[in-house]
């Protein structure tokens, strides 16, 4: 099977895709022929002008979208279509209420006009768990699979002593990831980080230049000395800080699959997520962290919990980095994508 993978991934901003994408490409080329390009991959420039599918060698058996608000892939599929080509989507939380919600006059008019189509006439909708399906658009789309992101889990995790630290892997868009509900929680608590000595390092990219303004928010809290804002760490620095820290947090309003919380949990740091970050119940269930539930009142009562177990973090840690080598590395997650898609074309064939 050959599979072109077509993505828009944002050369300065720091998010999950730019992450997971070229990592589903990695896994999925072990086992299948993959062809990725990206909306800024100046190698494929006679692409985007032609969208001439008859270049590439083997022929292409399904085309993945990463995502859904973006034009060209509306124009690629149409050709796609001519060219009696599949294709799925990866909406990538773009059609969930909590997206649709953010521009959405402008969300409401692509999908009247170009969205319905380009999803209905889609193989399957790729969405990276059960809830991000629950809570999306369909369309009159019925088909879809249900596969999440994956991760690079270390064979060991440090079990040593870990800073009070906690780390959130985000850009720093303050209403979608929940940043505004971080620091009024910490206000509330200010007194029990200080005595724990814990401390919060956001890292991630500037967002529409709203770092000024989560700054001046920690400034008004009076915590700058619990919340630190730090520019995107990657790689070793990336791994260095999750194997030190103690929690991984992520206080957002809706997410897909988050890559930065699977990478802390693999790294064995004790999660604390909200509702909106898809994972808290499977968090809970693992045993590997805490549930905050809606707003800033969830945010405190899952900081109190997780202070008022200390004995409780160890266990956790091994707990997070266990579930995620069972159920999350990427060899398993490309695996389990070939194989559905292969059903896919396979009934598309005898129908």
């Amino acid at each position: 099977m050959h599979i072109l993978i077509l993505s828009s991934i944002d050369r300065i901003e720091v998010n999950g895709i730019k992450v997971s994408v070229p990592a589903l490409t990695q896994a999925l080329s072990e086992v299948t022929q993959v062809t990725h390009i990206d909306e800024h991959d100046s190698h494929y420039s006679w692409f985007f002008k032609s969208f001439d599918f008859s270049k590439f060698n083997p022929p292409i058996d399904v085309i993945c979208f990463q995502e859904v608000y973006k034009p060209w892939f509306w124009k690629c599929a149409k050709k796609a279509r001519q060219h009696h080509i599949p294709y799925t989507i990866t909406p990538r939380v773009s059609l969930t209420q909590g997206a649709q919600a953010q521009k959405a006059w402008k969300k409401k008019l692509a999908n009247i006009f170009f969205v319905k189509k380009f999803v209905n006439e889609a193989l399957a909708l790729h969405f990276l768990n059960e809830h991000e399906s629950h809570t999306s658009l369909h369309f009159k789309q019925p088909h879809t699979i249900i596969i999440g992101n994956g991760v690079n889990v270390p064979e060991v995790m440090n079990t040593q002593a870990r800073e009070r630290v906690m780390v959130l892997l985000v850009r720093k868009d303050i209403d979608h990831k929940g940043l505004d509900i971080c620091v009024a929680a910490v206000k509330e608590l200010a007194d029990e980080f200080r005595k724990q000595q814990f401390q919060i390092h956001i890292h991630g990219s500037d967002y529409k230049n709203q770092e000024a303004t989560l700054l001046k928010l920690i400034q008004e809290a009076e915590v700058e000395d619990i919340i630190f804002s730090y520019p995107a760490i990657f790689n070793q620095d990336k791994i260095d800080k999750l194997s030190s820290s103690q929690v991984i947090l992520l206080p957002s309003r809706f997410e897909g699959h988050p890559q930065g919380l699977l990478e802390g949990l693999a790294y064995g740091c004790v999660g604390i997520a909200s509702s909106g970050s898809n994972m808290a119940d499977e968090i809970v269930q693992n045993q590997a962290g805490f549930h905050a539930h809606e707003g800033k009142e969830g945010l405190i009562a899952a900081f109190k919990a997780f202070f008022q177990y200390p004995e409780f973090w160890p266990v956790m840690s091994v707990n997070a980095h266990a579930w995620m080598k069972e159920s999350a590395n990427w060899s398993m997650i490309a695996a389990s994508l070939l194989s559905q898609l292969s059903d896919l074309l396979g009934h598309r064939r005898v129908s």
